[in-house]
């Protein structure tokens, strides 16, 4: 196809719409498609797809941009999934054709998962809208067009939340394929088990882990934690530019690693360090190799007294101990208040009235929030820590 009839075959078939709250053109992962792609299909807004998927994340015990926990926010959601074969060797454009024949009264909905690799897919909606002739028709709605072949996956859904599959597949339960560690478990002088994840998964959420080891809290209310810390738009919670501040958000702050000789110190000799450096409880968010995380606790046992010891799923004492943050539970200060402002929610003004907050800036007490009042065009930039002795949140 030539690329001028490309462009008009794109022109009729795809509709941009960007729900993320960045105003982005571009997702930095699968999930986060996947909640702009149902937040567009339901007409729901973004911030609650995210918390969707974040209570589905808690659910299965897996990382928001798990592939199996987006399923399982789509089973949550009411969509069911089609057989493979029905969209074998489709074009996005042919599906679109397809469900205008299917169902022409525009009783149908779908998300469309396509892309070349399973590893990396990105999710659009096709919904019906009426042409210019006044009949219906179906288009796809996305952030942008990124792939016009190679549907992996379609999962549809009904006006009366029925399954009216015509190519149904077999529905897969979330507690399948939990990833089990072969590694030690076994409790020493310098590692102790911990194991707070709900579904006993022991690899991909790392960072979950750590989190709940360090700040002292269940698994569940680490991701929330951390969601929060992100304002509530990053899916991927392990991500490498986005984990210092969300870190930073719950408390902690960093410091380099320690070397020996110039070379860095393995989870051993990382324990003896901090068991002599850190006198007042303090508790350590440690890098572990090039992708890993653990906690590194004070922890007192009957046998070796108190001392430091890495909290962890599996054992990895033995690996090299990089970058730490530093959290001290007795003389941190609390995650500011205005930390919980988050993009999506809506506040009462006692001079503007009802407003919708589009974005957020800096951090703690010099954050500052843009908002869309109802009675104003343009935004107004207003203060966090003012807003929160001032105004009221109301959704």
């Amino acid at each position: 196809m030539k690329t001028k009839e490309l462009e008009t075959v794109i022109n009729a078939y795809f509709h941009a719409r960007d729900l993320h709250p960045s105003g982005t053109c571009a997702f930095s992962s699968k999930s986060d498609s996947a909640v702009n792609a149902l937040a567009i299909l339901e007409n729901n807004t973004w911030s609650n797809i995210y918390n969707r998927l974040i209570l589905a994340a808690q659910k299965t015990g897996l990382m928001p941009d798990d592939c199996r926990c987006i399923r399982q926010l789509f089973y949550d959601s009411d969509l069911f999934p089609q057989n493979s074969s029905y969209c074998s060797r489709m074009t996005l454009f042919e599906f679109c054709d397809n469900m205008r024949s299917a169902f022409p009264e525009g009783n149908a909905k779908a998300i469309i998962v396509s892309g070349h690799s399973p590893a990396y897919p990105s999710f659009a909606a096709v919904l019906p809208y009426k042409d210019k002739l006044g009949k219906c028709s179906y288009r796809i709605e996305s952030n942008r067009l990124r792939d016009t072949y190679g549907i992996q996956r379609i999962w549809m859904k009904w006006t009366d939340n029925l399954d009216h599959s015509p190519a149904p597949s077999k529905m897969i339960p979330s507690g399948l394929n939990i990833r089990k560690c072969i590694q030690s478990t076994e409790d020493h002088k310098f590692f102790h088990f911990y194991q707070p994840n709900p579904c006993s998964n022991s690899t991909g959420d790392c960072v979950i882990r750590a989190t709940s080891a360090v700040l002292n809290i269940s698994w569940c209310e680490a991701v929330d934690r951390l969601a929060k810390a992100g304002n509530n738009e990053y899916t991927t919670l392990n991500d490498s530019k986005q984990l210092p501040k969300m870190l930073k958000k719950c408390g902690m702050e960093p410091l380099k690693a320690i070397t020996h000789d110039k070379a860095l110190l393995n989870g051993e000799q990382f324990c003896e360090y901090a068991t002599h450096r850190f006198k007042n409880g303090e508790r350590l968010f440690v890098n572990v190799g090039r992708s890993h995380v653990v906690g590194v606790v004070p922890t007192d046992t009957p046998q070796y007294g108190q001392r430091y010891a890495v909290w962890d799923s599996w054992d990895c004492t033995k690996r090299k101990m990089g970058d730490f943050w530093v959290y001290n539970p007795n003389v941190a200060q609390k995650v500011e208040d205005c930390i919980h402002f988050t993009s999506g929610m809506r506040l009462l003004h006692p001079v503007y009235g009802n407003g919708l907050i589009c974005r957020t800036d800096g951090e703690k007490e010099r954050m500052m929030l843009t908002v869309t009042f109802d009675k104003f065009h343009e935004p107004k930039r207003i203060s966090a820590q003012w807003s929160k002795d001032h105004c009221e949140i109301i959704a």
